[in-house]
């Protein structure tokens, strides 16, 4: 694991990563908020993980993960591992950089449900991201708008944004709607 890219993929992240900040880039950044956006976040605090092994055969089949919905394989299958896995989000190459969603075992080994059984030749090359603490996650799949902690935007992913990121963040618990009162007629 490092944070300085090492390889031409960890390399084309990384461009990928600054690319996406340009469009932002004359953007101040929201009050109170410690970032412009998940970019901005992922290029300050994210890591490369080694993508030789994508998944070790003790989670093959822990969970059915279907193409295109990494963010969902990805916490189906940390909820399935009792806390043995630490779920990811970030920027993964596989043809191209994309925001993506992995695990991670304690030692930093990629355990991709989503990726790992893709037919061809084409291995991803290269992850980079920041581990999101499930009870983050649990709270940020109650919302509507998407699966995704990091790059989906809401109340909750704000929370994310506006106090400096560690992996072990507690969000405080959203305050509850006021109760309505019931009107007899």
């Amino acid at each position: 694991m490092s944070a300085a890219p090492t390889t031409p993929a960890e390399e084309s992240v990384q461009e990928y990563l600054r690319a996406r900040l340009w469009f932002v880039r004359d953007k101040p950044i929201p009050e109170g908020w410690s970032y412009k956006g998940p970019h901005d976040l992922l290029m300050q605090h994210g890591t490369f993980y080694d993508p030789s092994v994508i998944l070790p055969d003790e989670w093959s089949g822990v969970i059915t993960a279907y193409p295109k919905y990494c963010f969902d394989n990805a916490y189906r299958l940390a909820r399935a591992s009792k806390g043995r896995l630490r779920y990811v989000e970030g920027v993964a190459l596989r043809f191209i950089p994309c925001d993506h969603a992995w695990c991670i075992t304690e030692d930093g080994t990629v355990v991709d449900p989503t990726w790992a059984e893709l037919d061809g030749d084409i291995k991803p090359s290269a992850y980079f991201g920041i581990v999101i603490p499930l009870p983050v996650m649990v709270r940020a799949r109650r919302r509507p708008e998407g699966a995704s902690a990091l790059f989906g935007w809401g109340p909750d992913s704000e929370l994310l944004y506006t106090q400096p990121y560690t992996p072990d963040l507690v969000l405080p618990e959203p305050p509850k709607p006021p109760r309505r009162k019931r009107v007899l007629a």
